[in-house]
């Protein structure tokens, strides 16, 4: 079978063997139509989740791009049942999903994780924030989940003077 396949981009996990929404991506179908964390999905399509692992969920869920699935979801904290019907996308994982300035002069930089992009991005924002004339600057790592040690310090290479050391580690 050839074609291009998508996602609604949301990350799912088991909780007490249900079927449940850890976060939704930004930028994503479930993130525009107001799927949360903690929804629980009990049905893809006509499947009923109870007794299926992670892969067949997540199989079910992904499919060709343009495509649509139904996720029926309990929300526990409302007590409702709600569907939703999303279109199937291309989903692109932005380390940096946002940066930006505002009108006294913050900088704002939301990082999801380090990975090979990271200081590249982290490195354009600045870049852009200097030319607008930034008088400080916030870095959001709420929910990051870490990865490479040496795009972190590549950021922090564009923040601090030379000769500064920024890291030591020790073995046992």
């Amino acid at each position: 079978r050839k074609g291009k396949y998508g996602g609604v981009g949301i990350q799912i996990g088991l909780q007490k063997d249900t079927l449940t929404v850890l976060s939704p991506m930004e930028d994503s179908p479930a993130y525009s139509e107001g799927i949360y964390a903690g929804d629980r999905i009990y049905k893809i399509d006509s499947t009923l989740t109870k007794g299926l692992t992670l892969t067949e969920a997540s199989t079910l869920i992904r499919g060709d791009l343009g495509s649509v699935v139904t996720l029926h979801i309990y929300r526990p904290y409302t007590k409702e049942k709600i569907t939703f019907d999303l279109t199937r996308a291309n989903i692109k994982l932005k380390d940096i999903p946002y940066w930006g300035i505002d009108d006294d002069r913050i900088g704002y930089i939301r990082i999801k994780k380090f990975s090979k992009n990271t200081g590249k991005d982290f490195r354009k924002a600045v870049v852009d924030f200097t030319e607008k004339g930034i008088e400080g600057l916030v870095i959001d790592v709420r929910g990051n989940s870490g990865g490479l040690l040496n795009e972190s310090i590549n950021m922090l290479e564009i923040l601090t003077d030379r000769g500064l050391p920024l890291l030591s580690t020790k073995g046992r």
